[in-house]
């Protein structure tokens, strides 16, 4: 999805997680949050509305490091992630 195609890439700034998506997807939650590290990411798990309104998306999503076209990342296409909430 587009949140681990930018974990990928090094282009993270920040990444928000929710406890349920922590709970739900240990192995991926563990490497989503160490990419980001390895990075220099802030990770933030987030509560209450905010992550009630990222659970309903996957649970998990990026603040990027660079703006990029809304189509491509990295130089591949951007499609819809619902782990991300279609943001990338």
């Amino acid at each position: 999805g587009a949140t681990r195609d930018a974990l990928a890439c090094r282009g993270v700034r920040e990444l928000y997680i929710t406890g349920g998506y922590l709970a739900e997807h240990i192995a991926e939650a563990e490497d989503a949050i160490r990419r980001a590290l390895d990075q220099g990411a802030v990770v933030e798990q987030v509560s209450r509305e905010a992550a009630a309104r990222l659970d309903e998306h996957g649970g998990m999503a990026a603040r990027l490091r660079f703006p990029t076209p809304a189509t491509t990342f990295c130089g591949r296409a951007l499609l819809p992630n619902t782990a991300a909430g279609g943001a990338a």
